[in-house]
């Protein structure tokens, strides 16, 4: 497992838009932050880049059951809304892991006719379709391992111990402490 920081992902992001700063005209460009993990990246780009025109994409793979088929890509917001042929779409995405995502978004692009590339800050050496911008190269299948994924486990956890602790109270006849907002207040910031 590769363990990403906040500031490692701040620097790879950087290093990301200053590749894309200096091969595109940035006031064509429309973002198009893929859902999940492109959320981050999307957000850090847009502000890096001052990037005024945004969107969010969600895709979804999966695996076909029935044939043992290739995975394929659902969509989940419609690619096609409102596409301007004289904008440029940068689609921005956390990790280019087997490059299906992207090759599934410059196809469809492609068919459309709309100039489109697509940006990953981490791209994985093996993938059989490359981000036309990358901010850092990674060689080998690791799990990446993101600051937000601690973030999540910890909420999770922290809401699971509180859960836990307010059913114990209730088990004890306790239920009043719970009904005091001041002491639901205090144990939410703990």
């Amino acid at each position: 497992m590769l363990k990403i920081s906040y500031e490692q992902f701040q620097e790879d992001t950087f290093q990301l838009a200053k590749k894309i700063e200096k091969q595109l005209d940035l006031s064509r460009v429309d973002l198009v932050s893929i859902s999940r993990g492109g959320l981050f990246v999307g957000g850090l780009l847009s502000y890096l880049l001052d990037l005024k025109r945004n969107r969010v994409i969600c895709l979804e793979s999966y695996q076909s059951n029935h044939t043992g088929a290739n995975p394929f890509m659902k969509e989940i917001l419609d690619l096609d809304q409102n596409l301007d042929p004289s904008r440029i779409y940068l689609f921005a995405d956390d990790v280019n892991d087997t490059g299906q995502t992207c090759e599934y978004v410059k196809d469809k692009m492609k068919h459309k006719g709309l100039e489109t590339y697509f940006a990953s800050v981490y791209n994985k050496i093996h993938t059989k379709t490359a981000p036309d911008f990358f901010g850092r190269e990674l060689l080998g299948d690791a799990w990446i391992e993101f600051p937000w994924d601690k973030a999540v486990e910890d909420f999770k956890t922290n809401s699971l111990v509180q859960e836990e602790f307010s059913v114990g109270l209730l088990e004890l006849g306790l239920d009043q402490v719970l009904e005091d907002d001041s002491y639901n207040l205090t144990l939410q910031k703990k």
